[in-house]
């Protein structure tokens, strides 16, 4: 799931930087109304992966392969929400109405080859989130390009040190996941790191507890909805099958289509509850057609 072509920092121009301000700005100031009353709220988007060419992604499980997008669908996101005049931010720095947050979590090499350049070159930022663990492994961003991201603007935040989900964990185990992520983080850029993305969306009250002690000042989930300023952050995920209409719809903060986003997903956890996580899979990659 590698985009593999060759990466040669996009520069950094007098342009670039005034737009990184003027983004930046408007993430903060912009305060006009917005669909169904819900300004002060903020959608907040999960990517994963990317790819240039189909064939990159042609070993993957079905189960992962729905979660790589290609450039092209990215590209075309990023330009369908530019030219309606939203800013797309960091989570740690979305406000305002005309604010949507871009996360990218699992730290794949393609968040580095593929989509850093294409936010610098456009002046906006998102929040990355990095399983310490996993730095510098194959396929993975390495610590200077974490170091290079991260000075062009863009946020780090955790997603644990191995991945691992933390609801059920023993509480020694679950401080070790939190702590040392961050710790780890923090000495590679030199930044605070206040920002988790839960591993594999997994929460209970415990995890919510142990994060706020480990230092954390926001946690995101998977939970389906909009971002109002609490500790738990809803996210939208977008897969390859999410469409640029339904995009700008997130954006629009279009009530009845998050709505139906958030029914789907409790269906789906469900069905997940009722046959569990493997059979589910199963029954996706059969619905699919994927391997």
């Amino acid at each position: 799931m590698l985009c593999t072509h060759a990466h040669q920092r996009a520069p950094v121009s007098d342009t670039a930087t005034s737009r990184q301000r003027l983004s930046d700005n408007a993430c903060v100031a912009s305060r006009s109304r917005v669909h169904g009353g819900m300004q002060d709220r903020i959608p907040v988007l999960i990517y994963h992966d990317f790819y240039r060419q189909e064939e990159e992604i042609s070993e993957a499980p079905g189960a992962e392969r729905r979660y790589s997008l290609s450039v092209a669908q990215f590209t075309l996101h990023v330009e369908r929400l530019a030219s309606l005049n939203y800013s797309l931010c960091s989570v740690e720095k979305a406000s305002g109405s005309r604010a949507v947050a871009f996360t990218f979590d699992d730290g794949h090499i393609s968040n580095y080859t593929c989509v850093w350049p294409i936010l610098v070159e456009r002046g906006f930022t998102g929040t990355f989130f990095i399983v310490a663990d996993w730095i510098g492994r194959a396929g993975r961003i390495d610590s200077s390009q974490l170091r290079e991201m991260s000075s062009s603007g863009m946020s780090i935040g955790s997603h644990g040190l191995t991945h691992t989900g933390l609801a059920g964990l023993a509480e020694a185990a679950m401080d070790r996941e939190l702590r040392v992520s961050k710790e780890r983080l923090q000495q590679l850029l030199g930044t605070e790191v206040a920002t988790l993305a839960l591993p594999r969306g997994l929460m209970d009250r415990r995890v919510l507890e142990r994060a706020r002690v480990a230092g954390y000042r926001r946690i995101c989930t998977s939970n389906a909805g909009l971002m109002r300023g609490g500790f738990a952050v809803p996210r939208l995920s977008v897969t390859s099958f999410t469409g640029v209409d339904v995009i700008e719809g997130y954006a629009r903060r279009d009530a009845l289509l998050i709505g139906r986003t958030r029914a789907a997903q409790a269906a789906r956890l469900g069905v997940k509850r009722l046959i569990g996580v493997r059979n589910y899979e199963t029954l996706c990659r059969k619905i699919l057609g994927t391997p």
